[in-house]
């Protein structure tokens, strides 16, 4: 991949990208969205960006504000801020249709950009994608003192013994979000084609996730592949040529 490039957003706040650049080219361009806590130079984005210049496609990766190379402390932000991001990069930094791929968070992102610009989008693919995760994710997972917590002091730790992790979590991050929330909808009104792609040993997002956006979103091109050994990830060889297949796919119903 090539170097990072910058773009300011405003005084001393800059997002940090990674563009392949196709001239005259009318096929859309592949714009990938990362997840919470993660980065655009992760396996997938190395594999879609290698994917795209050897077919001659058009690819941006961006970090989110408070992620990997872009501005900000890494446990600030929010969703409002991080949408606010994904529409100003797809406005200033594409100029064509647009395929978004979404992992996790990015996913929820992709989602939101999807119903904000109808127009331009002509596809998304979702890994493990994560609407609503402040919710089922962090909200859900506490109890009364410790929402109480979290709401009085504005912070808490969130432990997850289960993978053997812990994320440390904002006030703001999961008030914020309520705004944002999807699957509390009966229809989430995205019409162009849609592929969510789901491990089913996913510790974070339960593959019933997948079948209820699957359910909700109003498109009548949607499928979901649930992959029976497939982590949250979504990394492994064989996961990414599942993915590139169904880039194909959309790309050639362009």
């Amino acid at each position: 991949m090539n170097d990072t490039k910058f773009i300011n957003i405003c005084a001393n706040h800059t997002l940090a990208y990674l563009k392949n650049i196709v001239k005259s080219n009318d096929t859309p361009e592949i714009v990938f969205i990362h997840g919470f806590r993660s980065d655009k130079r992760g396996t997938k984005t190395t594999e879609l960006w290698n994917y795209c210049v050897n077919n001659n496609l058009d690819f941006l990766s961006f970090d989110l504000s408070n992620h990997g190379e872009s501005s900000g402390d890494k446990f600030d932000g929010s969703l409002d801020s991080w949408l606010k991001d994904v529409i100003l990069v797809l406005e200033k930094l594409t100029s064509r249709d647009i395929i978004l791929i979404g992992s996790s968070m990015g996913g929820w992102l992709a989602m939101l950009a999807a119903l904000h610009m109808p127009k331009r989008i002509k596809g998304f693919i979702g890994i493990a994608a994560a609407p609503d995760f402040t919710e089922d994710f962090f909200w859900e997972k506490l109890n009364t003192v410790e929402r109480d917590t979290l709401l009085a002091q504005g912070e808490i730790n969130i432990n997850y013994p289960e993978s053997n992790t812990y994320y440390f979590v904002r006030k703001e991050l999961v008030v914020d979000s309520r705004k944002h929330l999807l699957l509390n909808k009966s229809q989430i009104e995205i019409n162009c084609p849609v592929r969510l792609l789901q491990g089913m040993e996913d510790l974070s997002v339960p593959y019933v996730k997948a079948i209820n956006i699957a359910h909700k979103i109003t498109s009548t091109n949607v499928r979901v592949e649930l992959i029976k050994d497939g982590d949250h990830r979504l990394s492994r060889p064989e996961d990414i040529s599942i993915l590139l297949s169904n880039l194909e796919e959309l790309l050639s119903a362009k």
